[in-house]
């Protein structure tokens, strides 16, 4: 099995603004052994800018309490939060998300439903609500951005498009609390729903029922049933790319198949990306409606079927 890991922090900031910031340590996107940082602001419900840059994977040191390759990039797990930094060329960044005085328990899941657990695809929900606070520094341009913060760790051992169909991932942020609902489809088991509510302390709902569509999205909690209306979405990114799926006897092939991938999505032949890709990654905003409440939603789509 080839494992991979990744780190997702982002920030919804009061005037519209989302920074997202992966450190894929162990990307499931590449056969290179190299880790990659992406980072992309987005604003009036596009995408701003983005710069992303590879690490060598032989610096990589990982402990409990930090994930470093040098100086310069690094994530660190302190009692006051966590702190993280990256630099690359003209392009650093720094960032602080705060501890709350009073952690919730992490919830961790795996998120297939093979019962031996020789296979997993784990899902770490460590800050659903946090300040956070990320300086970014882009040739001469300083830009500070501050608001409400978010993170989560995926890890597993398995060729996710061979083990994913597609997932589909939201954050709903209702006035006074936060609802993270997820769907992954298994190739061969079906479809598995994850319904975690952030109040004042983090509940997982395992066994709420979920209904996702394109136009609505249903809820059957122990309290009670909610509908959500969609009003509105705007689509941030749409990224075709080329991700292993299996084991390969000829790597090389796979590392040419996918800087072809990567050439022809960065020129933007159209004719060849459809042809080149075998993955789909979409990241949206919406909004949505219920008892006449406005509901936004940060929302990102995974298809491992191009």
């Amino acid at each position: 099995m080839v494992p991979f890991d990744w780190y997702y922090f982002d920030i919804s900031t009061p005037d519209g603004r989302d920074l997202v910031i992966t450190y894929h340590v162990r990307p499931f996107t590449t056969a290179f052994d190299i880790s990659i940082v992406d980072v992309f602001l987005y604003h009036n419900g596009r995408q701003a800018w983005h710069h992303f840059f590879p690490l060598p994977l032989r610096r990589l040191h990982a402990t409990p309490g930090e994930v470093t390759w040098d100086e310069d990039n690094a994530i660190t797990f302190a009692d006051d939060g966590i702190h993280f930094r990256a630099k690359h060329q003209e392009f650093a960044i720094r960032g602080y998300f705060q501890q709350p005085v009073v952690p919730d328990e992490m919830v961790e899941l795996n998120l297939l439903t093979d019962s031996d657990q020789e296979k997993y695809f784990k899902w770490q929900l460590r800050l659903p609500r946090a300040p956070a606070h990320v300086e970014v520094q882009i040739d001469s341009k300083q830009l500070a951005v501050s608001g409400q913060g978010y993170h989560d760790r995926n890890f597993g051992n398995v060729f996710l498009g061979k083990e994913i169909a597609s997932w589909r991932w939201g954050k709903f942020y209702f006035p006074d609390s936060m609802m993270i609902l997820g769907e992954v489809v298994e190739r061969h088991r079906g479809r598995n729903s994850i319904v975690v509510e952030v109040k004042k302390r983090t509940r997982l709902h395992p066994r709420a029922q979920l209904q996702w569509d394109a136009a609505t999205v249903t809820l059957q909690l122990p309290s009670g049933a909610m509908s959500l209306e969609k009003v509105s979405s705007s689509c941030l990114d749409d990224i075709r790319f080329f991700a292993p799926h299996r084991p390969s006897a000829i790597p090389l092939g796979l590392k040419f198949r996918e800087l072809l991938g990567f050439y022809v999505q960065r020129l933007n032949i159209q004719p060849l990306i459809r042809r080149t890709a075998n993955a789909r990654y979409r990241r949206l905003k919406e909004t949505y409606v219920i008892q006449g409440q406005s509901v936004r939603a940060f929302v990102e789509e995974m298809n491992f079927d191009g």
